[in-house]
């Protein structure tokens, strides 16, 4: 079970660095959307949360275990 879960943890990260890694490519085509990205790959983008969730849940990908992110337009700065 650890194992397993090191290995969501290690995808989970993964997939976050391509989001950063590729952020100029996502505003290009992505700008305004939430992302799921799996191994590498936008496997859905959609306007909102809801929408979202509905087309992964129709794809059989569990959202809890993606890299979701809003693409914001270019030159945003997101203070936290």
């Amino acid at each position: 079970m650890v194992e397993q879960e090191i290995k969501l943890l290690e995808n989970f990260d993964r997939d976050g660095d391509w989001f950063h890694e590729n952020l100029n490519y996502l505003i290009e085509k992505f700008t305004g959307k939430f992302v799921a990205i799996k191994e590498g790959q936008v496997i859905a983008s959609e306007d909102s949360m809801d929408k979202l969730s509905d087309s992964l849940e129709s794809k059989k990908e569990n959202a809890s275990l993606l890299f979701i992110e809003f693409v914001h337009p270019a030159g945003v700065t997101i203070l936290f």
